[in-house]
């Protein structure tokens, strides 16, 4: 089979019509999960863009061992192995998805767009008239990371016609009709809903943001010190236009999937790296990796005709560290031997990867493949999931909390002082799991 993956940068699957939601709007999102499987419980090891990536592509935890740094030469990447498997890979990107992080690694083709979001200058000469926008004190990189999204992106419709994330799907596209008849591992890394929220005509204005005074297309974490009345219900418009944007964008590649005659044999997988606070516990944006479901949770829905029963919805725990053994399993190919290790470690302390197949859940041979989901930011906050509990280890920083999502999935109470022994439990097991990483930290070369 061919397989077509599409990462799409902080989209919060709570965002979606076929979650539930009341007003966005995302039909091809939305027709994609009902041809095929919704897997509910997805959470991110580490929700930061670069850790992220590594854990996917390598399948191994991040969070435990490194910072937000390349991909170190020990690891394995998906497309080394599905290329030795002999499939023709490619990636497009307008990510940190890049040649930089190690992740160009094992792809025939990898173009990376440098005039996305955040980026710097493609050209440092250019200059375009910028629309005023509200930043609140101290937000000096905002401002910039502003600047120069609008800076790139009227660089682009100038010398391509297009701007991300119309670019990138593009490329894709293209790339698709070139290569479709061929065996194929397509990888495409859209920064589409990341802020700046800056979504275009169509869309800018869709669910109300430009009826609110000030524009705050890129805020600061703390809403408690900037924000006025009005202003969280403003981002969160400015948010919903930008996942409307990106769908439309998700509908042209599947329907280029659809024209091609390649959809029987393409499975299709649609992940998120994380979601993005708005406004909920106090937070705006992903500043401190906060532990709450609103970064952790990822929108991830998989599709393969005849394989994957349309309209499953799958509630046991994942992942992203599953996607690559998944992947392996499924087109049954062996995991690889781990590297780097020396001769005086365990080997059995340290598999090949790891995350989980996933294969029995998405089979309906099992509800559930793992009893925990582990998260965390290296040196930050840590929490572990289980099928009713998370507890949140903050390390000193603030009291440490408990929550029942089965009761309380919007995290609003903490449970710890009436629930201490599961508190406790819970705790015991997030360090079990940390410490199997302290020998690898003594690892040459990391």
């Amino acid at each position: 089979m061919n397989i077509l993956i599409l990462v799409i940068d902080s989209l919060r699957p709570d965002y979606c019509g076929y979650a539930g939601h009341p007003t966005v709007r995302t039909p091809h999102l939305d027709a994609l999960a009902a041809e095929g499987a919704v897997l509910e419980r997805a959470y991110a090891e580490y929700p930061l863009t670069v850790p992220w990536r590594t854990a996917a592509v390598s399948g191994c935890y991040t969070f435990t061992n490194r910072p937000w740094t390349p991909l170190r030469p020990y690891d394995h990447h998906i497309a080394e192995l599905l290329r030795a498997a002999g499939y023709r890979t490619a990636a497009f990107s307008d990510t940190p998805f890049n040649a930089e992080t190690g992740m160009d690694r094992g792809f025939d083709e990898f173009e990376y767009l440098p005039v996305g979001k955040c980026h710097p200058p493609a050209d440092p000469s250019f200059e375009c008239e910028v629309r005023p926008a509200y930043f609140p004190p101290g937000a000096d990189v905002e401002r910039q990371f502003y600047r120069n999204t609008m800076r790139n992106r009227a660089y682009a419709l100038e010398h391509y016609g297009a701007a991300c994330p119309e670019l990138l799907f593009d490329r894709a596209i293209g790339w698709l009709r070139r290569h479709g008849s061929e065996r194929f591992l397509l990888w495409v890394d859209s920064f589409g809903v990341h802020e700046p929220w800056i979504a275009p005509p169509p869309y800018e204005g869709m669910y109300g943001s430009t009826a609110h005074q000030r524009y705050i297309p890129m805020p600061a974490s703390d809403p408690a010190a900037w924000a006025r009345p009005g202003d969280l219900e403003h981002l969160r418009a400015l948010y919903a236009e930008e996942v409307t944007h990106l769908d439309a964008e998700v509908g042209r590649l599947l329907a280029e999937v659809e024209e091609l005659g390649l959809r029987g044999n393409t499975l299709v997988v649609v992940i998120s790296d994380h979601g993005c606070p708005l406004g909920e516990h106090g937070r705006v944006r992903k500043f401190g990796v906060p532990m709450y479901d609103q970064l952790l949770r990822m929108l991830w829905i998989m599709r393969l005709p005849s394989v994957i029963r349309p309209g499953t919805r799958l509630t046991g725990l994942v992942q992203n560290t599953d996607l690559a053994p998944t992947l392996l399993r499924w087109l049954d190919l062996p995991l690889p031997q781990r590297q780097g290790l020396s001769a005086s470690d365990d080997v059995r302390e340290f598999p090949p990867m790891d995350g989980v197949n996933l294969l029995p859940l998405l089979r309906g041979e099992a509800q559930a493949v793992r009893e925990s989901a582990f998260c965390g930011g290296f040196g930050l906050s840590g929490a572990v999931v289980t099928e009713r509990w998370k507890f949140v280890d903050h390390r000193g920083a603030e009291p440490n909390e408990l929550f029942d999502l089965t009761d309380d999935p919007g995290e609003s109470v903490n449970r710890l002082p009436e629930q201490p022994g599961v508190g406790a439990e819970l705790h015991r097991r997030l360090f079990e799991f940390g410490k199997r990483w302290s020998a690898a930290l003594t690892w040459a070369g990391l």
